[in-house]
């Protein structure tokens, strides 16, 4: 569904595709307004239902951009040169694997219970 909000270049923000002076009073209200509407509703509706405050929807979309990022660095560990490096008994490479694969599953988890 995407964003429901806009926000202009003065920083004032409205329901996407609903102009502020469809909504005031006296106005009809359109059917393509209403859609704009029960759409934005049942939205907030869905957010108010899983029980989340705004900061832990917040922590959840944040935890995923880290773990995507922590994901696309363990990429860039070589592969061949942690092979090397333990027939060599040198396994820097190795935790370095092993190291963001914990991050991952840290930040996935939403943190260390302790």
């Amino acid at each position: 569904m995407g964003r429901l909000t806009i926000k202009d270049e003065q920083g004032n923000w409205a329901l996407k595709g609903v102009k502020w002076n469809q909504l005031h009073v006296g106005e009809t209200i359109t059917q393509q307004v209403q859609e704009k509407i029960y759409g934005a509703l049942a939205k907030l509706k869905d957010y108010e239902d899983s029980g989340m405050t705004p900061d832990e929807c917040w922590d959840c979309c944040n935890r995923e951009k880290v773990a995507t990022q922590l994901e696309k660095l363990k990429s860039l560990v070589p592969v061949n040169r942690v092979l090397d490096d333990i027939v060599n008994d040198k396994p820097k490479e190795l935790g370095m694997l092993i190291a963001y694969e914990k991050a991952i599953e840290i930040v996935k988890g939403g943190g260390i219970d302790e």
